[in-house]
Parts: C-alpha cells; structure tokens; sequence
C-alpha cells in the first residue's frame, strides 16, 4: 500500500466517523463506528467498514447508511479537496462478532 493511500484511509476514516456521528440519524439507542477504511489501488472505491451497535440493529444501521450514502458522499466531496474522491462501499464489519463467538465457543 502506496503512502498515498494510507494517508488518505486515515483521513476517510476520520471525516466519515465524524460525519456519520454528526449528520446521520439514527433511532435511539443505535449508533455506527468506521472500524476501517481500505481504498483500491486506483482510488476508485473505499471499502468503509461499519460495526454497529446494539447488533440487533446492524441491518437497520446498514439499511439507513445505504439510503444515506449519496448525501454523505456529497459533503464528504464538499470538506476534503481532492481530485478524485473514491465511491464510497459500506461494508459491516463482523470481527467483533465472530471474536466473541470464538470466545464463547473456547469457554464452553
């Protein structure tokens, strides 16, 4: 991975932290973390890793990101000046999942 493409991870995964904790609503008590950020070689597309909380939740969570998507992309475009800016792909990230299934599984 280019230096270009670390620093540009780096500054995706904070704008959008921020800006889905600010301008995204969701229903009480649900609320989304960017676990990370992996952007293709030719800055085509950013893979945005989403853990959702409760877990129950994650589809809602998921659902309303996606319907949210263009407007998020839009301001995003509108706070960070670069050339070509990469579409965003929420991805749900279930390591946090699967480390507590294999904790559970190692318990009993």
């Amino acid at each position: 991975m280019s230096d270009r493409i670390f620093k540009l991870n780096s500054l995706l995964k904070k704008e959008l932290g921020t800006l889905i904790m600010q301008e995204i609503d969701f229903k009480q008590g649900a609320f989304a973390t960017v676990s990370r950020v992996s952007t293709s070689d030719d800055l085509s597309q950013a893979k945005v890793y989403i853990q959702g909380y409760p877990t129950v939740d994650t589809h809602y969570i998921m659902q309303t990101l996606e319907k949210e998507k263009m407007q998020i992309q839009k301001v995003l475009h509108k706070r960070l000046y670069l050339k070509i800016l990469p579409r965003i792909v929420f991805v749900l990230d279930r390591t946090s999942t699967d480390v507590s299934d294999i904790d559970d599984a190692l318990a009993s």
